[in-house]
C-alpha cells in the first residue's frame, strides 16, 4: 500500500475510535461555547505565594462532530509570532463550517509576556516549557503547566505548542515529534500531523522523559497522555515578521484540512529534511558569548562555533561541534550565563 495512503486509513481509524461527541456545549472553565459559537475567556491559574494569573483562551466550537485540537501560543512569553499567528486563526475560522473543536491558548505565559522576559517566569525564575506536567500547588510557572495539563491537554484529541526564536535566538524553522513513545500508532499520527504542517525541517525526537510525572516539555506531556501532538518553532530573535506569523497561519490551515476539520485537502506533503539526534551545547562560564555561526548552516566535527569571554575580553571558554550536523538554533546576544544554551546542533538523518 502506497505511503500516503497508509497515513490517511490510519488517520480514518484513529478519527473513527475517538470518542464519540455530539456537537453539545463544549466547556472550558467557565468559557462556554454551543456548536457554531466563538467564545473567549480567561482560565483562571491558582494563587499561590508568589500571585496568580490567568489564561486567554478561546472556544471555536464546530456544528459538525470532529475531534478537539488544541493550539498553545506564547509558552515562552517573547516568542511573539505564535501569539499573533494565533490571533489570525481566530478571526479566520468559521464555526459553522468547522468540524469538532480548537481550543486557542492565545498566551499561555501572561507573567512572562507581559514582562517581556526570555526562557524564565518573572516571578519564579522558571522556564515553564522545563516543569511539565506541573503541580497545582508548585511555583507560579508549575500551576501554569498543570493548569494547561488539566484543562487543555487531556480534553483534546491533538495537541500542537507553537514557538519561535526567542530574543536571543537564531532559529531555523522546524517541527517536531517523538519519534520514541512505545505506541507505533501514536508516532505515526504525530509523524503525519509534522508532515501535513508544510516544513521543509522535521524533527523526530528521541530520548525525552518516559515517565508523565517527568515530561518536562509540553509536547512531551501531551504524547505521553496518548494525544497525537506536535512542536512548532517559526521565526526567530522575537520578531513577529510576516514571514514567520504566516507560515504558522498556513501550517494551522493545512493541519486541520489533515485532521478533516476544514474542507479541502492539504497539498501533497513535499520534500523534507529528517533530523534526528541533537546535542544542546551550554556555557560552562558566565561572560560573553561570541558566535561565529549562524542557524541553518551545516558544519564538521570540530568546527568552532564560537566563544565566550569574561567581562575584561579574555576568553575563558571555546565551543565546537562534537558531530557533524545542522545548526537549528545559535544565541546572538552576548549575555551568557553559565549552563545556558549556546547552540543547538542535530544529526540530519536523510531528505524525503
Amino acid at each position: 500500500m502506497p505511503r500516503c495512503l497508509k497515513i490517511e486509513l490510519l488517520l480514518v481509524i484513529l478519527l473513527i475510535c475517538l470518542p464519540a461527541r455530539c456537537q453539545s456545549q463544549f466547556t472550558l472553565g467557565t468559557i462556554e461555547a454551543k456548536p457554531g459559537q466563538v467564545a473567549s475567556g480567561l482560565l483562571p491559574v491558582s494563587g499561590g505565594t508568589d500571585g496568580d494569573t490567568n489564561i486567554p483562551v478561546t472556544i471555536i466550537r464546530g456544528t459538525n462532530p470532529g475531534p478537539i485540537l488544541a493550539l498553545i501560543a506564547g509558552v515562552h512569553g517573547s516568542e511573539y509570532a505564535p501569539i499573533l499567528a494565533l490571533q489570525r486563526v481566530r478571526a479566520s475560522l468559521d464555526a459553522k463550517q468547522l468540524a469538532g473543536t480548537v481550543i486557542l491558548v492565545q498566551v499561555a505565559n501572561v507573567p512572562s509576556f507581559l514582562r517581556r522576559t526570555i526562557y524564565y517566569g518573572p516571578t519564579d525564575g522558571k522556564n515553564l516549557n522545563r516543569v511539565f506536567p506541573g503541580s497545582a500547588e508548585g511555583s507560579i510557572s508549575e500551576r501554569i503547566a498543570f493548569t494547561l495539563v488539566e484543562k487543555v491537554m487531556k480534553p483534546a484529541d491533538f495537541v500542537v505548542d507553537i514557538h519561535s526564536g526567542d530574543n536571543n535566538e537564531m532559529l531555523r524553522n522546524y517541527v517536531v515529534y517523538y519519534a520514541d513513545v512505545p505506541d507505533p500508532k501514536l508516532v505515526a499520527a504525530s509523524k503525519a500531523m509534522a508532515e501535513s504542517f508544510g516544513f521543509d525541517l522535521i524533527k523526530a525526537a528521541t530520548g525525552r522523559p518516559t515517565e508523565f510525572a517527568k515530561a518536562t516539555y509540553s509536547t512531551n506531556a501531551a504524547t505521553l497522555l496518548g494525544k497525537p501532538a506536535l512542536a512548532v518553532e517559526s521565526g526567530q530573535l522575537g520578531r513577529p515578521t510576516e514571514e514567520a506569523i504566516a507560515r504558522i497561519e498556513r501550517g494551522v490551515h493545512q493541519l486541520l484540512q489533515h485532521l478533516r476539520m476544514v474542507s479541502g485537502s492539504p497539498p501533497p506533503v513535499g520534500t523534507f529534511t529528517l533530523i534526528r539526534g541533537e546535542q544542546t551545547l551550554r556555557s560552562e562560564r558566565t561572560g560573553l558569548f561570541y558566535p561565529l555561526v549562524e542557524a541553518g548552516q551545516s558544519v564538521r566535527a570540530g568546527a568552532r562555533l564560537g566563544y565566550i569571554t569574561d567581562f575584561f575580553g579574555k576568553q575563558i571558554e571555546e565551543v565546537v561541534a562534537p558531530f557533524d550536523g545542522l545548526l537549528t538554533m545559535v544565541v546572538v546576544t552576548p549575555p551568557i550565563s553559565e549552563s545556558e544554551p549556546l547552540v543547538t546542533i542535530a544529526k540530519v538523518e536523510q531528505k524525503q
